[in-house]
């Protein structure tokens, strides 16, 4: 069984014709464990209207929830937002974790984020500086989520955003 607390707000609305960005938080039922590791969940389809209680991305969010982790769904710019968008609202999912890990008994030392197809892409961009580590950029012609999965397994990926608050990243395609 899974505990549920949801539209709790990670990033305040900025402005006229803005709205809050809003997570929901599973938690394993009765799980007595008092420093749980935390799955950022970054769902699927960001460019159309998707949000993080889909069917397919609960389906997911469910199994890591069973063995123990904490999994905070967020819901983040889509369409047209941009790279520094999404990335900073995956850091301020981070950022909420990390204030809150007390309340919902969350080892800090154990943050990852996941996510599926846009999502993936998203959480890869989030935890990865945009600077390769020899400084040259992406070719040209290659799809940017295709070349970063390049560099990632070649390990040409620059250093994390913030070095130590990302313990792992999970990107999945296809389930």
């Amino acid at each position: 069984a899974v505990d549920l607390t949801s539209d709790l707000t990670y990033l305040p609305a900025d402005g006229p014709g803005s709205w809050p960005m809003l997570l929901d938080v599973l938690e394993p039922h009765g799980d007595p464990a008092t420093a749980r590791p935390v799955v950022i969940w970054l769902h699927g389809y960001g460019d159309a209207s998707w949000d993080k209680a889909s069917p397919l991305d609960t389906e997911i969010i469910t199994r890591f929830v069973r063995h123990g982790a904490v999994v905070v769904s967020i819901n983040y710019g889509l369409g047209d937002a941009s790279t520094a968008e999404y990335r900073g609202h995956a850091q301020a999912a981070v950022a909420w974790v990390r204030a809150n890990a007390a309340r919902f008994r969350i080892d800090t030392g154990r943050i990852a984020l996941a996510g599926i197809s846009a999502g993936a892409y998203r959480s890869l961009h989030a935890t990865y500086d945009p600077v390769l580590a020899d400084g040259e950029p992406p070719a040209e012609n290659a799809h940017p989520a295709c070349e970063r999965l390049v560099q990632l397994r070649q390990g040409r990926i620059g250093r994390p955003v913030r070095a130590g608050e990302i313990a792992g990243i999970v990107a999945l395609d296809r389930v």
